[in-house]
């Protein structure tokens, strides 16, 4: 909570003074007074004035403004006070007002290029392109791609981190991609056929299709069998094996491979409790005596670990696996007869039309099979709105190892293309998501975060490193930007709004007609901002 609190004012109020200087800095260009600059609101706890202005800290740290020669602190509308004719606001050409207001924006919008360019000349961590996992059955598995493939070349152009890998994999849609990899000490070329690079939702790769990810599977595991090596050593589902033989082990593939078969091990692994304590526990691993793998199970070992990615994590109350009577622990080991191999195959299976699926799951050492029929649900993921049927199922916690990161450097030829394009990415995806908004296609709830929300995944930007925070700091001041174009009278969009009517009509909009639209535009806002917090409060306490 302290966390979250003083990154959100941290962020909140750089962003407010970052769009407060734009519009200082252009009035100050046409040489309009600025008496005040604030940083926060409410009454001043010290200024000191230069050049026309005095600069404050005021007491509330809530962003913060500047006041204008001859207009409130927001330029809505003039004020009783003795202005210079020369540095008087409202007394300036059209254009001159028009830009100022648009500055502020413009600033917010501009914030990110900068912020982005930064972090990457400033060796921001990054994942290399290096496979963590391939999905059993996907088009990366028939092109013979494998988890701890290092990615060196596509199509004769080097790349190192996985940025660049999808960037290049972007331009060979529907084209096959020769690929030169580094496996466990040698250099091999594959190549990824035709159709495999294909374009999924909003215009990018269809990564379920091409079914490789950066994460790796972790050593967390499910226990295949009281009776197993595995179970007799004390082991439950949900253990994190942390070391082989003292060898610290975190991925799936290098649990397996200091587990030589034939041979006792002795273990080190972490267990979970309900409260969410963590305990250390140890044992000797000894090589199975009557016990055997169940026939065809493509995940079978001699110790009778799977890979916890095939348990079922959790049941989603009144879902359609909770009437199914799908339990926690439940291990996942064929969909309507085809071999669960990882988690990518119940989400890829599961999608498209809805229709009962056969689901044999092992429960206590038995084989079950439960009838399932998923049900539509609707998902707003990435700035798309998409529906998809859903069993109710999670993942287990930790199922999946983090990629491995280091840190980019960048030089600034390179890093400026990058950040204008992160950039104008999430412009359009702000754009979009606020037609769809607009038209009723998105809902607020799933779209809209006030200070409450901006709080909170501060203080997990906060959490995750400066480098995270920059980053959502300039999301943040993209939708920031763009919010404050809407044409809403107290907004600056609704300021330009009226200026460019007076550019138009050659004489302003009477004082009358905007004082009633001024009106309409602070209830507006008002209704806005209480539904925005009755949002944010039920998000934080629903946990969403």
């Amino acid at each position: 909570m302290g966390t979250s609190l003083v990154a959100g004012l941290a962020m909140f109020v750089a962003l407010v003074v970052v769009h407060e200087f734009g519009h200082f800095v252009v009035a100050k260009l046409f040489g309009i007074g600025v008496p005040v600059f604030s940083i926060g609101m409410g009454p001043k706890v010290y200024g000191v004035e230069w050049r026309g202005t005095e600069y404050r800290l005021s007491a509330l740290p809530l962003g913060g403004y500047v006041r204008l020669a001859g207009a409130d602190p927001f330029g809505e509308e003039a004020v009783e006070e003795e202005v210079d004719p020369r540095l008087d606001f409202m007394r300036r050409p059209v254009y001159q007002r028009l830009l100022v207001m648009l500055a502020g924006p413009a600033f917010n919008l501009a914030l990110p290029l900068v912020v982005f360019t930064g972090v990457l000349m400033l060796g921001e961590p990054q994942t290399i392109a290096q496979i963590g996992s391939v999905h059993a059955g996907s088009a990366s598995e028939e092109a013979g791609l494998q988890a701890g493939d290092l990615i060196l070349e596509v199509d004769g152009v080097p790349v190192h981190f996985w940025s660049e890998w999808i960037d290049a994999l972007d331009t060979h849609k529907g084209r096959a991609v020769p690929l030169r990899i580094a496996r466990g000490g040698e250099e091999l070329q594959l190549t990824l056929g035709e159709g495999v690079i294909r374009e999924g939702e909003a215009g990018h790769i269809d990564f379920e299709h091409l079914g490789l990810s950066t994460q790796w599977v972790s050593s967390r595991v499910g226990v295949d069998g009281a009776g197993s090596a595995a179970g007799r050593a004390g082991m439950i589902t949900g253990d994190a094996v942390s070391s082989v033989d003292g060898v610290e082990v975190s991925t799936w593939e290098a649990l397996m491979r200091a587990m030589t078969p034939g041979q006792p091990h002795q273990l080190e692994w972490l267990r979970a409790d309900r409260e969410g304590g963590i305990t250390e526990h140890q044992g000797r691993i000894d090589p199975p005596l009557l016990w055997a793998p169940r026939p065809q199970d493509g995940l079978a070992n001699p110790w009778g670990l799977v890979p916890v990615m095939v348990y079922v994590g959790q049941v989603m109350p009144g879902s359609a696996a909770a009437a199914a009577g799908i339990l926690p622990d439940d291990r996942l080991l064929a969909l309507d007869g085809a071999p669960v191999m990882d988690w990518a195959n119940i989400t890829m299976s599961t999608a498209g039309a809805v229709q009962a699926r056969v689901l044999t799951l092992v429960r206590d050492d038995s084989l079950l099979e439960q009838r399932i029929t998923p049900r539509m649900e609707r998902e707003f993921l990435g700035g798309e709105v998409r529906y998809r049927p859903i069993m109710g199922i999670a993942l287990y916690p930790d199922a999946f190892a983090p990629p491995v990161m280091e840190h980019g450097y960048y030089g600034i030829t390179e890093a400026v293309p990058r950040a204008f394009e992160e950039s104008r990415f999430l412009f359009q995806r702000t754009v979009g998501v606020l037609g769809r908004l607009l038209t009723g296609e998105v809902k607020p709830a799933e779209s809209l975060g006030g200070p409450i929300e901006i709080f909170r995944i501060a203080g997990e930007g906060a959490d995750h490193g400066i480098y995270a925070f920059l980053r959502l700091m300039g999301t943040i001041s993209i939708s920031l930007g763009v919010v404050n174009l809407l044409p809403v009278p107290v907004l600056d969009g609704g300021q330009i709004l009226f200026y460019l009517v007076e550019g138009i009509r050659g004489r302003p909009l009477s004082l009358a007609f905007r004082e009633r639209v001024q009106m309409v535009g602070v209830l507006f806002l008002v209704a806005v901002m209480l539904m925005v917090m009755v949002i944010d409060v039920n998000r934080l306490f629903s946990g969403g």
